[in-house]
């Protein structure tokens, strides 16, 4: 599952991922990684309780704590073995 927030290109990931790109290259106050990543990690008997739903807003809640809600974001969701 995958999902962009805060993009004009909406759920188009390769358009978005331009639009990120085109973003970053404005950012010409830093030289810095202007990526941030962030990994949730959850439990297994939590599974059930997943939902897409859920996972968008948990994403939601995140991006506000961090104060990244108005930031351009690609989400997603696997499971390592």
């Amino acid at each position: 599952m995958s999902w962009c927030a805060g993009c004009w290109a909406g759920d188009d990931y390769e358009l978005a991922m331009r639009e990120v790109a085109d973003t970053q290259a404005l950012n010409t106050r830093t030289t810095q990684e202007k990526t941030y990543h962030l990994v949730v990690s959850f439990h297994p008997e939590d599974d059930t309780r997943l939902t897409p739903e859920v996972f968008k807003a948990i994403e939601q809640r995140f991006a506000d704590a961090l104060g990244l809600s108005e930031h351009q974001r690609h989400c997603g969701v696997h499971v390592n073995t």
